[in-house]
């Protein structure tokens, strides 16, 4: 019976969105884009791909004449205040922003949020985290209720929120992130809406208390990088962990403690002092515990990954380094990034180039299509790194915008980027004039 559970529940997310052949574009899952993928595969033979994408369609055919037998149970919801999210709950990044920016989005339109993460899945523990929210994890209940967190009446779809892409690699929906988080703060600055579970913390801190009997946990930092190439993905949102290394020896030489979070393919690092630990979120426990860490440290610094979003989803100080597009995980005021520069046939644009390619409006969002005009990534150098954590500790304790960093937003074109209450760290700004020539 679990075996067909899974089943079910990997198609469930298969049909939430589609990536569009040959140049992996995300878009909505509809009959017209499978269709697209469809005649991509048979093309090119690819029965695999054919199997599966037809028995997805069948799958999404089969929900939606649900969705009209579910027509009365429909309506009940949409007359309640209850809705449900389309959450992705087969990846932690995805799933956290989700959860975030779903939750967010119900509560600013007057619902409370159903979320629907089922017990046989990898992210099932997530039920027991958090205080405040209503997590449904039964297998057999997650099957009965997916027609209503499909229905576009009565639940958040990933359309609401997600990057997803139009034929010209523009987003379909502009800035959503960034709106749901400042009219959430807007309505409800006092609610602490992902507030931890009780028992989830003294877990944890039982936990901490035993195995990092050194650990200064009134003082530290959380630190996540993504690998480039990690698990065979592009290189864009990856960097290399060696040009951390002069930021982490800076932050224990001011007496903090930093974790850093890593996985079981990670390169390890070793530092002569006991206030640096490494913890494998491979394993089952580690991936709970890194929700508490992040909780309750100092603050974040991180890359575009999994672990990143958990920081945006506590509002924490987040320092967001080698970002490339137009959404950081860094969103309050008390946040910084820096971006990666971008070449274009091995000549490095600057920040009005990308303006003008519309690169931080979609097409940052399609690798495939960046790599076919030519683009390619350039990592943020350990000098880059060192001096934006820097400014960020400074923006702990004040938070000045520099006329610089006004004259960046103002700038920016209509994106993520503009409306966040983050700003780009100063001393990215100072050490790349050419970078924004003729825009600061």
């Amino acid at each position: 019976m679990i075996k067909i559970f899974n089943i079910i529940f990997k198609f469930d997310v298969m049909i939430m969105y589609i990536f569009l052949q040959p140049m992996m574009r995300l878009d909505e899952f509809t009959l017209e884009n499978s269709l697209k993928n469809l005649i991509f595969y048979i093309r090119n033979k690819n029965k695999k791909e054919i199997l599966k994408l037809l028995l997805s369609i069948l799958f999404f055919i089969f929900i939606n004449i649900m969705k009209v037998l579910y027509l009365p149970i429909i309506l009940f919801f949409y007359f309640s205040k209850f809705r449900f999210a389309q959450v992705n709950y087969n990846q932690i990044g995805a799933m956290n922003e989700h959860i975030n920016f779903m939750t967010k989005k119900n509560l600013i339109e007057g619902y409370k949020t159903i979320l629907l993460i089922p017990k046989s899945t990898k992210f099932s523990f997530i039920s027991n985290i958090f205080k405040n929210l209503i997590i449904i994890k039964s297998d057999l209940l997650n099957i009965i209720l997916l027609p209503l967190k499909h229905s576009s009446l009565v639940s958040c779809k990933m359309n609401s929120v997600d990057l997803f892409l139009n034929e010209n690699y523009e987003l379909r929906n502009k800035n959503p992130k960034s709106k749901i988080q400042n009219d959430f703060f807007k309505k409800y600055l006092d609610l602490n809406l992902f507030e931890l579970d009780n028992k989830y913390i003294s877990e944890m801190e039982i936990y901490v208390n035993k195995n990092f009997p050194t650990f200064n946990f009134k003082n530290f930092f959380v630190f996540h990088q993504r690998d480039d190439n990690y698990k065979s993905t592009s290189n864009f949102r990856g960097s290399d962990i060696h040009s951390y290394k002069k930021m982490i020896e800076f932050v224990l030489s001011k007496g903090y403690s930093l974790i850093r979070l890593v996985n079981n393919d990670s390169q390890k690092l070793s530092f002569d002092n006991s206030n640096y630990f490494e913890v494998n979120t491979d394993l089952m426990f580690n991936m709970k515990i890194q929700y508490y860490l992040i909780c309750f440290c100092k603050g974040l610094v991180c890359t575009s990954s999994g672990p990143a979003s958990i920081g945006s989803l506590f509002s924490k100080p987040v320092y967001d380094t080698n970002n490339y597009g137009s959404h950081v995980n860094s969103t309050t005021n008390k946040g910084t990034y820096i971006l990666k520069k971008i070449s274009k046939n091995n000549k490095i644009l600057n920040l009005k180039d990308l303006i003008e390619l519309k690169f931080f409006e979609g097409m940052y969002a399609c690798t495939r299509e960046c790599k076919r005009i030519g683009l390619k990534v350039i990592n943020n150098s350990e000098i880059e790194i060192l001096e934006g954590f820097k400014d960020f500790l400074n923006i702990q304790n004040r938070n000045e915008i520099s006329y610089d960093q006004k004259k960046f937003k103002k700038n920016l074109p209509n994106c993520e980027l503009k409306y966040y209450n983050s700003n780009i760290a100063q001393s990215f700004i100072r050490d790349n004039k050419i970078f924004f020539k003729e825009i600061i």
